[in-house]
């Protein structure tokens, strides 16, 4: 019997991952990306890319999808990557749900968490883990809690695509989820620039500790409330280095990071596929709670690889399927995106965390690549410039340095 299409929205990393694992079953998958953009996965062999997609007007977007149902056919299955796309899809459930199938958690909180703002009041009221932190309405509002911080601090976009916009490339933000400040006066500085930028903020007290304290819980959750797959991994390096996203993470057994993921998402009342991070305070040893993704990790191809196959629980349960339950999941096994490590490893380098030594060793060992795929291999190839144009720096320990005061 011939399996229902995939329509995956957004095809970069995390969007490459999901239609090579649902392809690789027989699934036949359309790729949809911005106008304008042609990133490498749009060349993969396993998806049929369709430039064009924009979301900024809803009424389009869906006549977009449905004038595609000729060639995908009704009852396809939507599968958004991207904060974007992923409340497109809730926000329009109502009118998509005749066409297509899809597996987003139907719950207003899905909203409210999509900020930061809304996750900071979240957490409050349902007692989880978060850091110390404050939503300052101004400067003034700012002034009047500063002496209360406990420096350092991180400062925080309330909407993580903010930080993709022009005016925040042009302050040096792009890829950036956190910049730390060390004293009142440089937050005072960092927030009235932000502020003039149009770019609300949240401040939190940071979490001590090296960046392999970054650690994740991924999990599967049915609609009665049954844990259907879980992964535990964390992150070796991030880019930016020491606050970013990872190019470098590996699978681990964390059986409390396993217990702190499965409170979160109970106390929640969570459906549907999560990353919660957490990082661990070198101080103490605790656990906090720093962010819940209510969507398919940048690299769930690392869970695939060790046997934890997300996209296709996910279609499986868009479908009203059950799948076979996994029992476990590889550890020591890498995800790794060299032409993000190697911009990072500059700092690494030039600050001392990171030694040339340790680096190659890290990378000589089994590891999954976003792009690179023996099967696959074009996006990979596409992948070249950048990783060639990144990697004439590495040599030198000039790293950048996250400031824009």
């Amino acid at each position: 019997m011939e399996q229902p299409s995939a329509f995956v929205l957004g095809v970069a990393e995390a969007g490459l991952a999901v239609a090579r694992s649902l392809h690789r079953r027989g699934i036949k998958v359309f790729g949809l990306h911005s106008s304008g953009e042609r990133p490498p996965g749009a060349l993969s062999r396993y998806l049929e890319f369709v430039p064009g997609w924009d979301i900024k007007d809803p009424d389009a977007a869906i006549e977009f999808l449905r004038k595609l149902l000729p060639r995908a056919g009704r009852g396809s299955v939507l599968f958004p990557t991207g904060d974007q796309n992923l409340l497109f899809v809730h926000r329009q459930r109502q009118r998509l749900a005749d066409d297509f199938r899809f597996y987003v958690w139907n719950s207003p909180l899905l909203e409210e968490m999509s900020s930061k703002r809304g996750l900071v009041g979240l957490s409050a009221r349902l007692g989880l883990p978060l850091p110390r932190t404050i939503v300052p309405e101004s400067i003034d509002d700012l002034k009047g809690i500063l002496n209360s911080l406990r420096f350092p601090c991180i400062v925080k976009p309330e909407y993580t695509h903010l930080w993709g916009t022009q005016i925040a490339s042009e302050l040096g933000l792009m890829g950036v989820k956190a910049l730390p400040v060390g004293t009142p006066d440089e937050l005072l500085a960092v927030y009235e620039k932000l502020q003039a930028a149009d770019c609300p903020v949240i401040v939190q007290e940071m979490i001590l500790g090296p960046d392999e304290n970054h650690l994740d819980y991924k999990a599967l959750v049915g609609e009665d409330g049954t844990t259907l797959a879980e992964f535990t991994a964390r992150k070796l390096r991030v880019w930016p280095a020491h606050h970013g996203m990872s190019c470098l993470a590996e699978s681990i057994l964390a059986p409390d990071v396993i217990e702190a993921g499965r409170l979160v998402l109970e106390r929640l009342g969570y459906r549907g596929i999560a990353s919660v991070q957490f990082k661990r305070d070198s101080r103490d040893g605790r656990l906090y709670f720093l962010e819940l993704n209510p969507r398919v990790a940048v690299w769930v191809a690392l869970p695939t690889a060790c046997g934890i196959d997300f996209p296709y629980y996910i279609y499986q349960m868009s479908l009203g399927r059950s799948f076979p339950r996994p029992d476990g999941f590889k550890v020591g096994r890498l995800w790794w995106n060299p032409s993000r490590d190697v911009v990072s490893m500059r700092t690494y380098l030039r600050d001392g965390t990171w030694t040339y030594r340790r680096w190659f060793t890290s990378i000589a060992r089994p590891h999954t690549n976003p792009y690179f795929a023996v099967d696959d291999m074009r996006p990979g190839f596409a992948a070249l410039g950048d990783l060639f144009k990144n990697s004439l720096g590495i040599l030198s320990r000039r790293g950048s340095t996250l400031k824009i005061v």
